[in-house]
């Protein structure tokens, strides 16, 4: 019995000393690049290049959303056998080092998908992929 406060007074020097270290430790913290919106274009459109969109099949056009913001949507028309999951996923990893998110919402039977790209809470740019009638 008289080695139990011993015991406790041993874990919380252990305790203490672990919270220490742990304090001391610097965290990691990651900093996210800025990109502009004439990168972020010509991500989306080498992105595009790079999943065999023909630069045909490809359109932009400008959406005002109020006096003072607009942005750009891109229309992108993709063969039936095209993932546009598969896009989604590869377009969020080339995103990942910039604040910018993806969201994406599939319409059927219509076959399109349409990828909101967004910089909390302001959505920047979208892409429309429609699939072709075959």
């Amino acid at each position: 019995m008289a080695n139990k406060p011993a015991l406790i007074a041993i874990l919380l020097l252990i305790a203490c000393l672990i919270c220490s270290v742990l304090l001391v430790l610097p965290t990691q913290v990651t900093h996210k690049k800025a990109i502009s919106h004439t990168q972020l274009d010509s991500l989306i459109v080498r992105s595009l290049y790079l999943a065999d969109i023909a630069p045909s099949s490809i359109s932009e056009y400008v959406v005002q959303v109020d006096s003072t913001f607009s942005r750009s949507v891109f229309r992108v028309k993709v063969p039936q056998d095209f993932h546009s999951t598969s896009f989604h996923l590869i377009l969020r990893e080339k995103l990942k080092p910039y604040p910018v998110s993806t969201q994406a919402k599939i319409r059927f039977p219509e076959n399109e998908t349409t990828i909101f790209l967004y910089v909390e809470p302001t959505v920047i740019r979208s892409i429309q992929i429609k699939r072709q009638e075959s």
